[in-house]
């Protein structure tokens, strides 16, 4: 066996985690764990444990019992909170990291609170408050990081100190910022541009996780073969419409779960077969 071929790791306790890894990865977790307490991987190992298992977000360690229980520990009361507080439900019991407005809908019921009269307006009050994103797939979506630990640390923390506890701070959307990191050296002689042949211009791509996968896949055929989430937020901003750090992890776990991008043994992001085909599927032809 090689380590091009995958073993699948299932990690069990109060949370539950199940991939498929490379030997490599596999041999780096079984010497961490058998190592003394406190230790930390070698000086110049091709990775560390933090980078091999890569959930792409926050720890999420709060398991909430029922839909009740996501609202009082979150703390949620604007229909926006208590949308993310299902949402949060929803990935805990099932194998993915996304959601329906099917999938919350009912929730509202369970926990004995109205259902909103126009559940989809306040679906899009809580993407403008940057809390939720579309997933690569119609109709599904994901919680974005900043939100991410309200089961464990509730909405206070989020909300505006002069809204009161049923207000929430309204935020702008976000704009891309200009990174002013240096230019990567794995990026050191590439002219990096928003066209290529046989693809469609990286500016009339729509979803911001097709973005990213059109990102990665640019990398590869300029001859990066995987990025770091640093190097990905360089590359978003340098193509003109960056990706902030923010949202990285939920754009890689969005595209892990269709097969379009996985880690290799140092961590870094890169493209897979089926995700270079899935952006030949959003046009192409001199990069109209």
């Amino acid at each position: 066996m090689s380590d091009a071929e995958t073993i699948k790791l299932t990690m069990a306790g109060k949370l539950s985690y199940e991939d498929d890894i490379s030997v490599g990865q596999a041999a780096q977790i079984i010497a961490f764990l058998h190592s003394a307490p406190g230790a930390t991987a070698p000086a110049g190992s091709p990775a560390r444990i933090g980078q091999v298992i890569d959930l792409g977000s926050p720890e999420r360690r709060r398991v909430t019992s029922s839909p009740r229980d996501a609202l009082e520990t979150s703390g949620a009361k604007t229909n926006p909170e208590k949308i993310v507080a299902f949402a949060l439900y929803v990935e805990q019991q099932g194998d993915k990291d996304t959601f329906t407005v099917e999938d919350i809908k009912p929730l509202f019921r369970q926990a004995r609170e109205s259902t909103p009269q126009n559940l989809s307006r306040d679906l899009d009050a809580a993407i403008r408050l940057n809390w939720i994103a579309p997933a690569t797939e119609k109709g599904e979506f994901y919680v974005k990081d900043v939100v991410a630990n309200v089961l464990d640390s509730g909405f206070g923390s989020v909300r505006s100190g002069r809204g009161g506890a049923g207000k929430t701070k309204s935020l702008p959307t976000r704009r891309a910022r200009r990174t002013s990191i240096a230019t990567p050296e794995a990026f050191n002689g590439i002219e990096v541009s928003p066209t290529i042949d046989g693809y469609i211009n990286y500016h009339k791509v729509k979803a911001k996780t097709d973005k990213y996968l059109w990102a990665v896949n640019a990398a590869k055929l300029w001859g990066v073969q995987a990025l770091s989430n640093a190097e990905i937020v360089w590359l978003t901003d340098k193509l003109g419409a960056g990706i902030s750090t923010g949202d990285i992890g939920g754009n890689y776990r969005s595209n892990f779960k269709q097969g379009y991008v996985n880690k290799n043994a140092e961590g870094k992001t890169r493209m897979t077969p089926a995700g270079t085909d899935h952006v030949l599927s959003l046009g192409g032809g001199s990069g109209e």
